[in-house]
């Protein structure tokens, strides 16, 4: 890791602690759009990495009935950063942000927008049947980053893909990572190759 690199991690559960070697701050709040306090949290002790503010009904019936609830304060990382005084850098500093919080990663996203609109972040977040049972929808975030003057790649085996434009055959659910960054960000960064694609040309960066 990068010395000079701070690492702030956002976990609900009261259970489980991230190693303090490598995190320089852990903040016991759940990530979404809107601030509230005693909020559901629903928790498997079986599988801590599925635990969600979403109460994940379309699991395996096994799964299911082990999950609990518990109750968690819920914040915004634009709240987080001005009430924590969260030190980010200077403007032109990267900040990467990864999202895995089981279907509310666009909530995460709109949560973070004055960020989004003041620092230079990279980052990527989970989209699979968890957006579903949030009722939320990838086309939400897309728009929401395109209109902030981000774009957004598939994370491929072999590189990131362009999605230039979102198309409704896109909402699939399924599993995949999304990386996103500033437009033009990765263009003097990373190597690119043209591939054919079904509405138009696009890249695909090399990593």
């Amino acid at each position: 890791m990068n010395q000079k690199s701070k690492i702030y991690a956002f976990e609900p559960q009261p259970h489980l602690n991230l190693d303090s070697a490598e995190v320089d701050q852990m903040f016991k709040y759940a990530l979404s759009d809107t601030p509230s306090k005693d909020t559901n949290f629903f928790i498997s002790r079986e599988h801590d990495q599925t635990s969600s503010l979403n109460h994940r009904t379309e699991m395996n019936p096994s799964y299911v009935k082990k999950v609990e609830s518990i109750k968690v304060e819920v914040s915004t990382l634009d709240e987080l950063y001005q009430e924590k005084k969260l030190s980010l850098g200077s403007k032109e500093d990267l900040v990467f942000l990864k999202i895995d919080v089981e279907g509310h990663e666009g909530k995460v996203l709109r949560g973070a927008s004055n960020l989004l609109n003041q620092y230079n972040i990279l980052g990527y977040f989970e989209y699979s049947f968890g957006w579903l049972e949030a009722n939320e929808k990838l086309q939400e975030a897309f728009y929401f980053l395109d209109k902030l003057g981000y774009a957004c790649f598939r994370i491929t085996p072999v590189g990131l893909e362009h999605i230039r434009f979102f198309h409704k055959t896109l909402e699939t659910y399924i599993y995949q990572n999304i990386f996103f960054a500033r437009k033009e960000f990765l263009d003097s960064h990373l190597e690119s190759i043209n591939i054919p694609w079904v509405f138009s040309e696009t890249e695909l960066f090399l990593i």
